[in-house]
């Protein structure tokens, strides 16, 4: 299970960190991926994303903020977008929203990012399901 997004920077900015919510309590490997520009047309195209890595997530399950802070930090500049594609291998692990907003819409903002909504995703690349927000939140710096 997964989730692809967009972070527009209105700033430069750092991506740091992140916090998802998950289903179950358990310690499981996820999968980060990055690519500059948006998901779109790319969902399903795994050598258009650069892997940040593979990094063990210790789960805190439902209700409880999980945070994956092991994959090193990402800078965005100014009035660019950056995708993110944060994966497990285990299905139906990641929690997110769905159906309130039309993938690309503005999901949340800030005075420094736009985070729009993305898909989720079934298994690494897999089926495509419209209108998945992040569950979480973005940690970041201005840079």
């Amino acid at each position: 299970a997964g989730n692809m997004f967009d972070v527009h920077a209105k700033h430069d900015v750092t991506v740091s960190s992140f916090k998802i919510h998950t289903l179950f309590k358990v310690a499981v490997p996820m999968t980060i991926y990055t690519k500059l520009g948006s998901w779109e047309n790319y969902d399903k195209d795994p050598s258009a994303w650069d892997k940040l890595g593979t990094v063990s997530v210790d789960c805190k399950g439902y209700g409880t903020p999980t945070t994956i802070s092991n994959a090193g930090s990402i800078h965005i500049e100014s009035s660019s977008t950056r995708a993110f594609y944060l994966t497990f291998d285990q299905p139906e692990l990641l929690y997110y929203q769905s159906g309130e907003y039309p993938s690309g819409s503005i999901y949340a903002e800030d005075s420094a990012i736009q985070i729009k909504t993305g898909v989720g995703k079934g298994g690494h690349f897999g089926a495509t399901y419209p209108s998945r927000q992040l569950n979480g939140a973005l940690i970041y710096y201005l840079a």
